[in-house]
């Protein structure tokens, strides 16, 4: 499969499972507003910030990420290996069933994703309540009272397009992970020597360093380099890439079998 074809996969699946990212966080953010204690809301941004946040459990907000990191992870992981098998499969010598590893699998899918998702957690809790210390401030300018800017506000939280922008770009960045980790998991637990490239979608809105890390290809157990950070792949940020190289990425990470000279695949050591 080429860079294009494979893009193409990838983007086809990304909007599937975007969308259904999109209505899980939606929905579970709108609940966390209603649980803000609108009888404490003043005047003071720093109070009002707060109490905002005090309504955002982090534990639950990772546990609602894990669900959508795993959900996408196993399912598009799945796909990957059921193929990548086939692949192999048709090489041995005596056509038997390859077994793929999905025990392995899924047992990497549940470690990564313990221990790296999750990662927006901070940047949601603080965006919701500075979303709603700008209410605030509105009815501020209104000289509303505080009983008339609570009931404001839960009309703006129960409207299905508030938060909408913020989930958005929550959903893009967790389906980019979870299906490019995935994607490395497949290639560690394959049993092949493998090497993965780099597809940037270019359509005038990626990013100027994604564009150049187009078409950089690796080895399995090697890392990207892009903008100048490393990463395992596209939307990867356990050694240290920034938010402004992960946050919306919309690359994908190609693989592609190693052959010897006679054209045979290679397995490795396992």
């Amino acid at each position: 499969m080429n860079d294009e074809e494979f893009l193409n996969e990838f983007s086809k699946a990304h909007a599937i499972y975007e969308l259904m990212a999109l209505r899980i966080l939606i929905k579970e953010l709108r609940k966390m507003f209603k649980r803000i204690n609108f009888n404490n809301l003043s005047f003071n941004d720093a109070l009002n910030s707060a109490i905002v946040q005090l309504a955002v459990n982090p534990l639950e907000l990772k546990k609602i990420l894990y669900k959508i990191d795993y959900s996408i992870g196993i399912d598009w992981g799945t796909k990957q290996g059921k193929k990548l098998a086939q692949e192999i499969t048709l090489e041995i010598a005596n056509g038997s069933k390859y077994p793929f590893y999905s025990t392995q699998f899924r047992d990497r899918v549940i470690d990564y994703y313990n221990q790296y998702g999750g990662q927006n957690i901070t940047s949601i809790s603080e965006t919701m309540a500075k979303a709603v210390v700008e209410e605030i401030k509105a009815g501020t300018y209104e000289l509303e009272t505080v009983e008339q800017m609570a009931e404001r506000i839960m009309k703006v939280v129960d409207d299905p397009n508030f938060y909408k922008w913020q989930a958005l770009r929550i959903a893009r960045t967790e389906t980019t992970f979870a299906m490019n980790a995935a994607s490395e998991m497949v290639g560690e637990v394959s049993g092949l020597v493998m090497t993965k490239r780099w597809i940037a979608r270019r359509d005038g809105r990626e990013r100027r360093s994604h564009g150049q890390a187009n078409g950089q290809v690796v080895l399995q157990n090697e890392l990207f380099t892009v903008g100048g950070y490393k990463l395992k792949f596209p939307g990867d940020s356990s050694n240290g890439a920034p938010a402004k190289e992960v946050v919306q990425c919309r690359c994908c990470r190609g693989y592609e079998p190693k052959r010897d000279e006679n054209g045979r695949l290679i397995f490795t050591d396992f």
